[in-house]
This record gives structure tokens, C-alpha cells and sequence, in this order.
């Protein structure tokens, strides 16, 4: 297992890989992202942690969604970001998540929060979760394998529930398997 990055780490990664700098439907997360959209209605107001460089956040934008803002700590993601969204007003902040002052995800001014692999990077992934605001909806997704930047591996859907089961109600569950065995779990959830 892996343990907690900083910024450094982050830059240089979102920097020098191809598979952040390209769009959305090049990923291969793309059907996770349209699996996640799918269970969106279309007017529900979206905002995102640990938003990267701004792929979902452009498909969404392009598929008629209402994306209100996008959140991630590393400054050359969200120079990522911006580029890639030039042509969309929508905000993308350099914030930690766990900064409350001036942070969108703490302003309640939306309706779906997203966190797309995100949460296995953060040692205080329950903080993060505790401190979203009750009846909050959160779309997130883990993977099932590990990396020098993960501080927890989940194998199974049991693990997730079981770790953020005290803060959230599960509603929908997609695996999406790669073909080396590694998986993505993508769940929906209301924080109670």
C-alpha cells in the first residue's frame, strides 16, 4: 500500500501522462462517467472534488449537465482544467478539500457532489465524508487496486459499504472491470 501524496507528486504526474490531457470519451473511465451521468438528473446542480483535469467535468458540461464548479489541489490539474473548459464560465478552484474558507464544497449550493477516485488518496477520506452536508447526494468511485499514491486498497463492494456505511445511504452500485482484473467501484449515495 501506498501512503498520502502532496501537491509535487500530483503536478508532475498530471503534468507528464497523456491520459489526463485527453478528452473524456479517450478515457478509460468513460463509461464510468456516462454510468454516473446516467443516474443524474439533468438539472440537479454538480459540483466536484478532486476534479483533476477536468474531463468529467467536460463531458458533463457538453452532455447539457448543470456543472456548477470543479475542486482539486494540484495547481497544473486545474491549469488542465481551465484550458480544457475555456469556452465554459464554470469555476475550477485550487483548494484542498479539507479548507473550508472560500471552498465550493462547503457552500451546500449544490445537489450532487462527485469524487471520483479521490477518496483512497486521503488518509481523512471519514473527515471529508462527515463533513458533507446531510441529504447531500455523493457519486464517488474507488478502485480495487493499489498504487504508490493509495492509502487504502478496497477488493470488494463490502469494503466500501462497510468503511462509509455509518455516513452514507448506498443507492446504486456499478464494478467496471478492466481486462488485467483491476476494477473501479462507482457508487451513489446520500449522506445522512
Amino acid at each position: 500500500m501506498g501512503s498520502e501524496q502532496g501537491r509535487p507528486y500530483y503536478n508532475e504526474i498530471f503534468a507528464k501522462s497523456k491520459k489526463y490531457s485527453c478528452d473524456a470519451e479517450q478515457t478509460d473511465y468513460y463509461n464510468i462517467w456516462l454510468t454516473a451521468l446516467s443516474w443524474i438528473n439533468v438539472n440537479e446542480k454538480i459540483g466536484e472534488a478532486c476534479c483533476g483535469t477536468g474531463q468529467f467535468a467536460k463531458l458533463a458540461i457538453k452532455k447539457g449537465y448543470n456543472y456548477l464548479f470543479g475542486v482539486d489541489f494540484s495547481d497544473t490539474a486545474i491549469s488542465i482544467c481551465n484550458d480544457k473548459n475555456k469556452n465554459n464560465p464554470i469555476p475550477f478552484y485550487v483548494k484542498d478539500i479539507f479548507d473550508e474558507n472560500d471552498n465550493p464544497i462547503y457552500d451546500s449550493i449544490y445537489d450532487t457532489l462527485i469524487c471520483f477516485e479521490g477518496l483512497e488518496h486521503i488518509e481523512k477520506d471519514i473527515l471529508f465524508i462527515s463533513k458533507i452536508k446531510p441529504g447531500t447526494r455523493l457519486i464517488f468511485s474507488v478502485p480495487n487496486f493499489d498504487d504508490i499514491a493509495h492509502v487504502r486498497v478496497f477488493t470488494n463492494e463490502k469494503d466500501v459499504i462497510d468503511r462509509y456505511g455509518e455516513f452514507l445511504n448506498f443507492n446504486n452500485f456499478y464494478c467496471h472491470c478492466f481486462d488485467n482484473d483491476s476494477k473501479i467501484f462507482l457508487f451513489d449515495t446520500v449522506k445522512k
